[in-house]
Formats: C-alpha cells, sequence, structure tokens
C-alpha cells in the first residue's frame, strides 16, 4: 500500500522481535500491544503509529497507520481462545461462561487496558470442518482442522 521496501525477519514470537529491536538488530517492527507497551512506557521503543482503524486507549496520541500517511490502513490483532476439535460443547459452555465472568472484572479490565487490549467477549464459535475464516468485529482468523476457536477475547492494538 504504501509501498516501502523491507526486509521480512521471521521471529518465532513478539519478545525476540522487540529484543532485537531494542538491541539495534533490526531497525522497525510490528508487534503487539501487550509485548510492546512496556518498552514503549520505558523510552525503549518509539511507538510510530498503531495498526487498527481507530488510536489506541494506552496510547491515544500514536496515530494511525492511516492517519500517519497510508490512507485505508487497517490491521488489528484478534485474540481468540482454542480448544481441540472434539472438545465436549459442554466443556467449551463452561469455559465461555467463565471468561465472560472474568472478562467483567473491573481489575482485569484495567489491567488489560494498561496493555492497550479492550477485550470483548462473546459467544463460542463452534466448527468442525477443514479450515475456515472466522470473522470477528475486529478481524478474521484461520482456522485448522485440529482446533476449534471459542469466541473472541481481546482485539488489540498492535504497534
Amino acid at each position: 500500500m504504501a509501498k516501502v521496501r523491507m526486509v521480512h525477519v521471521p521471529y518465532k514470537g513478539g519478545a525476540a522481535s522487540a529484543t532485537d529491536l531494542i538491541g539495534g538488530q533490526i531497525q522497525v517492527g510490528f508487534n503487539t500491544m501487550p509485548v510492546a507497551a512496556p518498552h514503549i512506557r520505558a523510552g525503549k521503543l518509539k511507538l510510530l503509529a498503531v495498526t487498527e482503524e481507530r488510536r489506541s486507549s494506552a496510547f491515544p496520541d500514536a496515530p494511525t497507520v492511516a492517519e500517519a500517511g497510508v490512507p485505508g490502513y487497517a490491521m488489528p490483532v484478534w485474540y481468540g481462545l482454542m480448544a481441540p476439535a472434539g472438545t465436549p460443547r459442554e466443556a467449551i459452555a463452561l469455559l465461555n461462561r467463565e471468561i465472560e465472568r472474568v472478562l467483567k472484572d473491573p481489575e482485569v479490565r484495567e489491567r488489560f487496558a494498561t496493555l492497550g487490549v479492550a477485550p470483548i467477549g462473546g459467544a463460542p464459535v463452534i466448527s468442525t470442518t477443514g479450515t475456515k475464516s472466522l470473522r470477528g468485529s475486529n478481524g478474521i482468523f484461520e482456522k485448522s482442522e485440529t482446533l476449534t476457536a471459542s469466541g473472541p477475547l481481546a482485539p488489540m492494538s498492535s504497534v
């Protein structure tokens, strides 16, 4: 979209890429708010923009990528809880009820907010056939044959 040329360096996780970014082994990176937020607050990383359609409540002064000059860009991060295919529906329903209860706890919501995460919860999404795209309010999740998605937990901004 922006016609910027970069070399993609694959990492096994956000912590490793943040460490290399802080250490100067890479010059720019995309990461999730829970990984990046502490380093941004400590002044070790500079937040250039968030990839969501809206600004982050944790860093309201940071523009979105679209606001920073790439109109139409939005790449939200979506988290979900998964269980193996074939997990009894009763077990998924119990997990979902408990997760919904926990996500309503003010302390939990505050902790998520400090990480730039907005928990939304929701009803379980159960599928048992092949690869499907599950569309949530904030993104698309690719499901393999071996996993059952049990509902979105926390879409969030990435940096």
